[in-house]
C-alpha cells in the first residue's frame, strides 16, 4: 500500500506537470477539465469489463490482454511524442 500510494501520488503529480510543460500553465485547468470524465469513466469501466470477461469467459485472459494492449499504446504514444516546443510565457498585469 506504502508503494502503491507513492506511485499514485507521483503519478497525478507527474500529469499536471506534464501538461503544464506541454500546454502552458494556463490551459491546464481546461485540459484537466476536459480528461477527468474520461479518465474517470474509463477507470469505472476497468472492473466491469473485468468481471464480464471472467464471466464469459471463464478467465481474465481477454481482460488483462486489453488492459495490456492499451497500455502498451499508450506507452508508445508517450515514448513517441516529440519534445514540448518552449513558448514564452504571457503574463497578465495585474491591474
Amino acid at each position: 500500500s506504502v508503494f502503491y500510494g507513492m506511485s499514485f501520488g507521483g503519478t497525478q503529480t507527474f500529469i499536471g506537470i506534464m501538461w503544464a510543460t506541454y500546454f502552458g500553465r494556463g490551459h491546464v485547468g481546461s485540459i484537466s477539465g476536459a480528461m477527468l470524465p474520461i479518465q474517470l469513466t474509463t477507470n469505472a469501466m476497468g472492473p466491469y469489463f473485468g468481471g464480464w470477461s471472467y464471466d464469459t469467459t471463464g478467465s481474465y485472459f481477454l481482460a488483462f490482454t486489453v488492459f495490456a494492449i492499451a497500455s502498451a499504446i499508450g506507452s508508445a504514444c508517450a515514448f513517441f511524442a516529440g519534445a514540448p516546443r518552449r513558448r514564452p510565457e504571457r503574463l497578465v498585469a495585474a491591474a
